[in-house]
């Protein structure tokens, strides 16, 4: 029994990075990638399984790319799986169509009884390429995931959740499943980080997939000012002279004038204020 998770590197939250004219994202400054974490789910899961199957069960940990993917792999190697293959990529960022080429032709090469993605991206928020695989490849694909368990005649049991809504499905293999939720990555043991080193990442070289973009990154920038609405400026202009109006004051139209300033004594110019909310019922007189 083969499991294959497919893992995605992501732009690591807690790290600040710096703008730049590049449009490929591992090139911007401050660049350190990290397993997408719904990724990281999907690897508990075939964990868990492989611990409670009844069979011998091999997984698998594969990423479309370059030195990021790499990067990922040992992770997820540290973590517990057996082998690591990353499907060479020099194109970087490729869009989901690509990559989902590049799996399903190592797919092809390679066949394997179950795939595991993250149903989400943390960076993009899109879940693009598990569906696109899936349907190249010509098996089943189910979202949502949040439980996945063992049943009988090379078929698993499943539950995807939407909203409020929960579905059981028992599904025969191979299939592949996006993972919404479940337990957190264990943690990687000592052993495990002195064992995840280069030599059990194969590196593999898939041909006769197009590797021209659909959908390609013109540029990284930052957003524009905020500009205020006109009619909102209007509104506010209005309110203001309303009120000094109200308060027997001049408006603001033209130059600022002497007679638009409220003048007196404090407590007199604050009784007159509480007067015009009071008359306009802007604040409750029993609250006073």
């Amino acid at each position: 029994m083969r499991i294959v998770v497919f893992a995605r590197p992501v732009q690591n939250p807690a790290i600040r990075v710096e703008s730049g004219s590049t449009r490929v994202v591992e090139e911007l400054p401050g660049y350190d990638p990290i397993p997408n974490p719904m990724d990281e789910l999907a690897l508990e899961v075939a964990l868990s399984l492989r611990e409670k199957a009844s069979l011998p069960v091999t997984i698998t940990a594969c990423s479309v790319g370059r030195d990021s993917s790499r990067k990922v792999l040992a992770e997820f190697l540290a973590c517990g799986a057996d082998e690591g293959v990353c499907i060479e990529e020099a194109g970087w960022e490729p869009d989901g169509a690509i990559v989902a080429s590049r799996l399903s032709e190592f797919y092809r090469t390679a066949p394997f009884d179950l795939g595991l993605f993250g149903a989400r991206d943390l960076d993009t928020g899109a879940g693009e390429v598990g569906p696109m695989f899936a349907a190249l490849a010509g098996i089943p694909y189910i979202d949502s995931v949040v439980e996945v368990k063992w049943s009988v005649n090379r078929r698993i049991e499943v539950t995807r959740k939407q909203k409020r809504l929960r579905e059981e499905i028992r599904v025969t293999l191979p299939a592949c499943l996006g993972i919404l939720r479940g337990d957190p990555l264990r943690y990687p043991s000592f052993w495990g980080k002195l064992e995840a080193d280069g030599s059990r990442i194969r590196t593999v070289s898939v041909d006769g997939v197009p590797r021209e973009a659909r959908v390609e990154r013109k540029k990284f920038s930052r957003s524009k000012p905020k500009r205020g609405s006109v009619a909102n400026a209007y509104a506010e202009s209005r309110s203001v002279d309303q009120m000094r109006q109200a308060l027997g004051i001049a408006g603001t139209g033209g130059r600022q004038k002497e007679d638009s300033f409220l003048k007196g004594d404090p407590e007199d110019v604050a009784e007159r204020i509480l007067t015009v909310l009071k008359k306009e019922k802007v604040i409750d007189e029993g609250s006073l």
